[in-house]
């Protein structure tokens, strides 16, 4: 009698725990390694769909958010090959030298796909997504990669239409050049801004002290800085039709946002694409 009780309690644990065993993988989180330095934080979610991805390579996850410039890698070996999407999770200083965030400060993020062995001939698969800070208590939350995303086929449209694969030829010393304009006519007495731009998962920024000195000096109460990348980058060949990405921060930026950001298609090298941003 006791034998058969044992059994069947074994049973029993076994039917209970069948379904948790056979149940889809659907998500992982990964999360960068900070230290503690005992301030409040705020956390910007990127939430990344895999299903239509080539397991190869690895994936570049960029972002703008409350003034800060962030970067993560990961590889697809690193990535449980069962998973359909995945977590990654961006935490900040909530207050730093430049902004203390609060909605609704904008930010952009974007996945590129970077797979082992890349020809010049190809635009890099990639998503970006722009929105405002959601909370300060709780994370913010993007998607990127949805099926529905149209952001990579548009540039791939405007890629092809400008010659394509066809136009891949030489050695590509070509210079991708962005100008940033930002009108600060309702902030003539700013101090300090960030301006900050991404392109192919590549991030450039510079902070500007005297923005107050800057304006009075310009003609149109505007501040300019121009950027300039190299096409050959460690995620794939800068390409027309790439997008370029862009924010402007600064607590004195606010109300209404201390984060504001702009985006637009690459359509030209070694001249600037210019960008307003605010």
């Amino acid at each position: 009698m006791r034998k058969t009780i044992t059994i069947l309690s074994s049973v029993l644990i076994l039917a209970l725990a069948l379904p948790l065993i056979l149940a889809p993988s659907i998500e992982t989180t990964f999360a960068q390694q900070d230290e503690d330095n005992g301030k409040d934080k705020i956390t910007l979610r990127v939430k990344i769909f895999l299903q239509d991805l080539e397991r190869d390579g690895f994936l570049r996850i960029t972002a703008l958010f409350n003034g800060e410039t962030l970067t993560k890698d990961i590889p697809f070996s690193e990535i449980d090959p069962a998973k359909q999407t995945m977590k990654v999770d961006f935490k900040v200083d909530a207050e730093n030298d430049l902004v203390k965030g609060s909605p609704p400060d904008e930010y952009i993020a974007c996945v590129y796909h970077v797979k082992e062995h890349m020809s010049d001939s190809e635009l890099t698969k990639y998503d970006c997504n722009e929105g405002d800070m959601a909370s300060t208590s709780g994370p913010t939350t993007v998607s990127l990669f949805k099926p529905s995303s149209m952001v990579y086929e548009d540039s791939l449209a405007f890629f092809n239409a400008n010659g394509g694969p066809t136009s891949q030829t030489g050695d590509h010393n070509e210079k991708a050049i962005v100008k940033l304009v930002v009108p600060m006519s309702d902030r003539k007495n700013a101090d300090k801004i960030k301006v900050m731009v991404m392109l192919k998962g590549q991030i450039q920024s510079e902070l500007i002290d005297n923005a107050k000195q800057e304006i009075s000096k310009s003609k149109d109460d505007t501040i300019t800085r121009t950027f300039t990348f190299d096409r050959q980058t460690d995620a794939g060949l800068i390409q027309l039709g790439d997008k370029f990405l862009a924010c402007v921060a600064g607590d004195d930026l606010s109300p209404p946002e201390a984060q504001e950001c702009e985006k637009r298609v690459l359509k030209k090298f070694d001249s600037a694409n210019s960008l307003p941003v605010r």
